[in-house]
């Protein structure tokens, strides 16, 4: 499988930030458990497994 991302560039400390950011006002939005369930595929479409575990991780416990 092709991963749709460039990785290396989300090693960017800058672009890190700008994607936690961009998280943290969603979340604050009250979406809850439909969009860490959306955001956990959208990282297994661009083959990142790092941020699979991290939705996974995420949805944990909740129940939305």
């Amino acid at each position: 499988m092709q991963p749709r991302l460039d990785l290396a560039t989300l090693l960017d400390p800058d672009a890190m930030q700008a994607l936690q950011s961009l998280g943290k006002y969603i979340a604050d939005a009250g979406e809850g458990l439909p969009l860490e369930l959306a955001m956990m595929r959208a990282s297994q479409i661009n083959g990142c497994s790092a941020c699979v575990q991290l939705h996974g991780r995420a949805q944990e416990g909740r129940r939305d």
